[in-house]
């Protein structure tokens, strides 16, 4: 009888279970030598196994997240007040509304005063003036105060409209006044759970006496490829796979965030189990968040298309700049590549690439092996620097996928750690062995913007 779950990347059935392989006689040129496909098949998950694996409390675990609202401080004119003469110094507009509040709290309130203001169109190209908030009419609307406008001979704000931008600069406040009303912000929570990884390897008690070619022990061969097996695929769970509820993070594009969360009802995973009807978790990989929370335009952008045919150096350098905007500290990120996306940065790098398109070239570095064991090349931009490595999990559709990661934001998620059992079956004096390797794993993901994704197309 078969044995449940063996799914062994092999055409060897239990059929064959004890008796002696045919193919395994001595007229190979080297009896001793198995030629392997993808020696090193789960560099992603390798590189996050040796930072070290955080042991978790729970299986759906959470983190917290925090970002600086003051980098984007801003608000948007809602209406079109009226300065009280020509926009000169001093002069005010009263009974000022705004809306798309960013930065400054979640609504208008009396911390507002003497906040300083940059005013432009809403296109933001034509610049206004500066004004600063002289008075705070509970939560409905303001003053502003003209400062002036250094770029006009009048040195006079030009009229308000309707969803002009204004952009906080700062405070200014009088001589001798008092402390201003305190504000603060929260912490962000994200989250995701663990999965639970299982491979096993049987061979019955002949075969595993037997002297054999190739490999001489069977059992340690099947066992290695077991664990490979299983580490490759925590590899595409941990890029590719998907949580029903997501992780909770911001989507970039809109500023909002993801509803789902972990104590609430409508969190529950009710209804997700597996064949047997027991509760079955998942974890979110790390292009299935992008996929889900990434920006494809605007300052945020994590998310591009390359046009293979049109794509110029000029584009590969505003595409960096957005990827290194939050720049780790060692001045690089690591991307896990297709071998298609892989084949494409190399055709770039040389004469029939950027050089023909646009003057310029893009430099890689020769293959080296890293202390991890796989194939690095380095690609240094203008803005930091992208250490290439194919990642045999983005393959066939996402073979022109590249995934572009700051190490310092993701984390493996332990709940279980990796774990081996031998001669697991003893019912009825069972002439063989059994083994299984198992884990309990997931994927940390924080600050979603700091990774990116590319499709080349």
């Amino acid at each position: 009888m078969a044995a449940k779950g063996l799914g062994l990347a092999s055409t060897a059935t239990s059929t064959n279970m004890g008796i002696l392989y045919t193919d395994r006689r001595d007229f190979y040129v080297n009896p001793m030598r198995v030629a392997e496909l993808y020696p090193s098949v789960s560099p992603f998950t390798t590189m996050l196994l040796n930072k070290g694996a955080k042991t978790v409390k729970d299986p759906d675990f959470k983190m917290f997240e925090h970002r600086s609202q003051f980098l984007d401080a801003k608000a948007v004119i809602n209406g079109s007040p009226l300065w009280s003469s020509a926009g000169a110094p001093g002069d005010t507009a009263a009974s000022v509304a705004v809306d798309g509040i960013s930065g400054l709290g979640t609504a208008l309130s009396s911390a507002w005063l003497n906040v300083v203001f940059e005013i432009w169109d809403t296109t933001q190209t034509t610049y206004k003036g500066v004004a600063f908030v002289s008075a705070v009419n509970g939560t409905s609307d303001f003053t502003l105060k003209s400062l002036g406008n250094p770029r006009t001979t009048a040195m006079a704000c030009s009229a308000l409209a309707d969803n002009d931008v204004l952009l906080a600069i700062g405070t200014a406040f009088g001589e001798g006044t008092e402390a201003p009303e305190a504000w603060q912000d929260d912490l962000a929570v994200v989250f995701n759970s663990t999965q639970i990884f299982k491979k096993s390897v049987e061979i019955t008690g002949t075969l595993k006496h037997a002297a054999l070619r190739g490999y001489s022990n069977e059992l340690e061969r099947l066992r290695v490829e077991a664990l490979k097996e299983m580490k490759y695929q925590m590899e595409i769970a941990l890029l590719r796979g998907v949580r029903p509820k997501g992780t909770g993070s911001i989507v970039l594009s809109t500023g909002a965030v993801d509803g789902n969360d972990l104590t609430s009802a409508t969190h529950a995973l009710t209804g997700m189990f597996d064949a047997d009807g027991k509760t079955l978790r998942t974890t979110m990989g790390i292009l299935s968040a992008l996929e889900r929370y990434g920006a494809s335009s605007g300052d945020k952008q994590n998310l591009f298309t390359l046009p293979e045919a049109t794509f110029k150096y000029g584009d590969f350098v505003d595409a960096m700049e957005k990827v290194f905007q939050y720049l780790p500290d060692s001045g690089y990120k690591t991307a896990f590549c297709g071998a298609g996306a892989l084949s494409y940065w190399a055709k770039m790098s040389n004469d029939s690439g950027f050089i023909k398109k646009s003057g310029w070239t893009i430099q890689m570095s020769k293959a080296e092996t890293n202390s991890l064991g796989f194939s690095v090349q380095t690609i240094d931009t203008p803005h930091g620097g992208l250490k290439l490595t194919f990642a045999p999990g983005l393959r066939g559709i996402y073979n022109k996928y590249m995934v572009v990661i700051d190490e310092a934001k993701l984390f493996l998620a332990e709940y279980r750690p990796f774990e081996y059992k031998t001669d697991i079956k003893k019912d009825n004096a069972y002439d063989g062995v059994k083994d299984q390797w198992m884990a309990d794993m997931g994927l940390g993901i924080e600050m979603i913007e700091a990774h990116s994704l590319f499709k080349i197309v």
